[in-house]
């Protein structure tokens, strides 16, 4: 990142409001109600959606291990942590969250609801029995209100929900591991981001934004296949840039790059010895072919199956 581009930075420190879900539907997912597709709809009019975005790790892991990875001199990213769910308990799994952002119960969501002064607040929305008051469609007046001046909203969900057992899918279903990403209050207009992104990168632009005070629009800094700032693709969203990005889910483990989606995953868990399976799926852009092209394309697996070890 070039001196010009810090320059270019705001001079107030910048708010961070990160707003997460258990789930959140995807836009094939032909169940979602209509004021789901108005509200995101209505999210993507304000800012920039990216809609190649995926799960690295379910759960706050996903976006916590972004918080530090490659910033070896980063102080801890310090806030509060809010859950919102219609349980006594909420139901998720805090032991990943580091020892500087504190987390709080707070039950149903109230119409006076006062947000800490934090500089970073997580705010998570479980919907588990009560989606009707934690949905994406019933929190955005509160999404609203956090749009005020220097204040950098991201919206996304913490896991996937596998579709019906009769729908075709690959080995490790897309509906667990792609998921909707907003990010809004950046200064960028409306635009859709279709590079390659993941949950890690989430939490190394938030990480920066705090470490900086404001939005950068430079251009983005030499690919390591590591965790990236997400702003400069606000500012560009036509930007090409070529990844790779590890994915972890429970029995499976996937590289997904721009062209092609490994994935290696136990077949029978429960069995003494269990049968391990890989496949190559070819995935340009965010245009699914879920025919197993292993046996098509050697030198790729051969390739990707040196990451994932």
């Amino acid at each position: 990142m070039s001196d010009q581009d810090v320059e270019n930075s705001s001079a107030a420190p910048v708010k961070v409001r990160l707003l997460t879900f258990d789930w959140l539907p995807f836009t094939d997912d032909l169940s979602a109600s209509e004021s789901l597709y108005d509200a995101m709809d209505s999210l993507s009019a304000d800012g920039a959606f990216f809609g190649n975005h995926y799960l690295q790790k379910s759960g706050v892991s996903g976006i916590v291990e972004g918080f530090t990875a490659g910033l070896c001199d980063a102080q801890p990213v310090q806030g509060r942590v809010l859950i919102f769910g219609g349980g006594a308990t909420p139901t998720l799994d805090l032991r990943s969250l580091p020892d500087s952002l504190s987390s709080e119960f707070c039950g149903s969501v109230s119409d006076g609801l006062v947000l800490p002064e934090a500089d970073f607040c997580w705010l998570h929305f479980e919907s588990h029995g009560t989606a009707e008051e934690t949905g994406l469609e019933a929190v955005l007046p509160l999404l609203r209100s956090l749009l005020e001046p220097e204040c950098v909203v991201f919206v996304t969900s913490l896991a996937g929900r596998a579709q019906q057992s009769t729908r075709f899918e690959s080995l490790l279903a897309e509906s667990l591991i792609h998921a909707p990403l907003w990010v809004l209050g950046a200064g960028a207009g409306c635009c859709r981001v279709q590079t390659l992104t993941g949950s890690h990168d989430v939490g190394c632009t938030i990480q920066q934004l705090l470490r900086r005070g404001g939005c950068v629009a430079g251009g983005q800094s030499e690919l390591d296949n590591g965790p990236i700032d997400l702003v400069p693709l606000c500012y560009g969203p036509g930007l090409n840039l070529r990844r790779e990005l590890l994915i972890e889910h429970e029995a499976a483990k996937a590289v997904r790059c721009d062209d092609f989606l490994l994935v290696s995953c136990v077949s029978s868990p429960n069995t003494a010895l269990s049968e391990r399976r890989m496949a190559l799926y070819a995935k340009p852009e965010d245009v699914w072919n879920l025919n197993d092209v292993a046996g098509e394309y050697h030198a790729v697996v051969d390739e990707l199956i040196r990451r994932l070890t």
